[in-house]
């Protein structure tokens, strides 16, 4: 998978709720076809935001570990 620090580019709305993702930016982020996505809109409705289903599962279990350890030393 090739590494990329920052890319932009834009896609259209489809009638039917439909964003193809730029190859470009698939091929950058070694998007393949299948992969499970998970999508939220932030920033009071201003942005969509795609991550990867696993990427997302490690970072709560990181966060979650932090957020105990946190925690403990709190003595909460």
């Amino acid at each position: 998978m090739k590494h990329c620090d920052e890319k932009m580019d834009f896609t259209v709305l489809g009638e039917r709720g439909q964003v193809v993702i730029p190859k470009d930016i698939r091929d950058g982020m070694g998007l393949k076809a299948g992969e499970r996505l998970l999508v939220f809109y932030a920033d009071h409705h201003a942005a969509v935001v795609l991550v990867r289903v696993e990427q997302m599962q490690k970072m709560v279990k990181k966060i979650s570990s932090k957020i105990r350890n946190v925690t403990k030393k709190m003595k909460l």
